[in-house]
């Protein structure tokens, strides 16, 4: 009977061993990605759309990396949409668009105020159906699709991104599209409308003690309707 080579023997028993340390490193690394990857989406679920920072820092690895980076990419473009939506309706120089200094300032033609005006309302206009675009789901799963991963890690961004916390979110952040739009286009429809009266009777007011007065009763009762109507 053949006797095994000691030297032999120990090459095969280091080479299993070996094999054993690389699997289980292997499933190691893989379970503390998906704890990081775990952890770093809670945070998220937990952050303000609006008012929290979003970035694209990712700290897993390997394919995880990737799938944490399509997560954190998707929602920092979201947020950072919904950050200019929040700023153009609360724009400073839009805000004195209705006021009387300025219509001091820019009567008789208000050139000024009507650009400023249609700008806003264009920004406005892309930013809303950026938004509207990125509820989409074929929208959301471009993200991982970038990535080129394997099946197993687009099933774990799914799980994620369609979760029922990332889903309810989704649907509040719809919600809060739809009351943004609605506010910012009612706040733009107002401001041109009054511009465009105080313009068309520029000599039925006067601006005095930094206050509007009329001479016409009825364009004063139009002017404040207009301006009771900003919600």
């Amino acid at each position: 009977m053949a006797k095994i080579n000691p030297k032999l023997h120990l090459k095969i028993y280091i080479f299993i061993v070996a094999i054993m340390i690389i699997c289980i490193a292997f499933l190691g690394s893989n379970l503390i990605n998906k704890e990081i990857l775990d952890s770093e989406v809670s945070k998220i679920l937990n952050k303000n759309i609006i008012t929290s920072k979003f970035d694209k820092k990712t700290k897993t690895h390997g394919s995880y990396k990737k799938v944490e980076y399509a997560i954190k990419s998707y929602m920092k473009d979201y947020s950072d949409n919904m950050k200019k939506a929040n700023n153009i309706i609360n724009d400073s120089k839009l805000k004195k668009v209705l006021s009387a200094s300025n219509y001091e300032q820019d009567k008789p033609e208000f050139l000024t105020s009507t650009t400023l005006i249609t700008s806003k309302k264009s920004e406005f206009d892309t930013v809303i159906n950026n938004l509207l675009k990125m509820a989409d789901k074929k929208v959301i799963m471009s993200y991982i699709k970038k990535e080129n991963v394997s099946k197993k890690y687009i099933n774990l961004y799914k799980k994620y991104m369609f979760s029922n916390n990332f889903e309810n979110d989704l649907i509040k952040n719809k919600e809060s599209i739809t009351k943004i739009q609605t506010n910012g286009n009612n706040l733009l429809d107002i401001d041109a409308k009054v511009i465009n009266l105080l313009k068309n009777n520029i000599n039925t007011w006067v601006i005095k003690d930094n206050a509007i007065y009329f001479y016409s009763k009825s364009v004063m009762t139009e002017y404040n309707t207009l301006i009771n109507s900003i919600s």
